[in-house]
């Protein structure tokens, strides 16, 4: 099973990423919990490298993966370091194993409430928050994902049903 969620900071992936790594347990195989923030290898292996040999009875979470670099690398660095092709080759393998996109979006409202009160190591701003949120939005409706969660851990039992019947 992977699982690949998506979504602005504050928007509660990490959260839900943390639920389904302790409900997964349960069902066998191993539970793998990975985060890509920044790229740090050469595209597209940034995002491919860590899922290759991937045994189909283990449960792989990504808390933010490649959507992540097309949203936040043209936001905060003027340009994305993943480029068409690229995506393309991530897009395939990632379907390939049978991959659940969700799209983890709380609402603005909540998104401005959590930054108000807690604010962000990346996010600088509220209105680079709400870019992010929007960009989030545009790509989702373009390509749209196999669940949207609202950022609270209940959407987890939900998020692996909808991954159960892709299996």
């Amino acid at each position: 099973m992977l699982i690949i969620l998506e979504g602005a900071d504050l928007a509660g992936k990490s959260t839900i990423a943390r639920e389904l790594e302790h409900q997964l347990t349960g069902f066998g195989g191993h539970v793998k919990l990975l985060h890509r923030g920044a790229p740090k290898l050469a595209m597209p292996d940034e995002y491919l490298v860590d899922l290759m040999g991937h045994d189909m009875r283990d449960h792989i979470i990504c808390d933010r993966w490649h959507v992540g670099e097309l949203i936040y690398g043209p936001k905060l660095r003027g340009f994305s370091q993943l480029d068409v092709m690229g995506w393309l080759e991530v897009e395939k393998r990632l379907t390939s194993l049978r991959m659940t996109m969700v799209h983890v979006d709380p609402g603005w409202q909540t998104l401005r409430e959590r930054y108000t009160k807690k604010g962000d190591e990346v996010v600088y701003s509220l209105e680079l928050l709400y870019e992010i949120h929007r960009s989030y939005r545009r790509y989702f409706d373009l390509c749209p994902p196999s669940f949207v969660a609202t950022g609270h851990i209940s959407d987890a039992t939900e998020i692996i049903d909808c991954a159960r019947s892709k299996a």
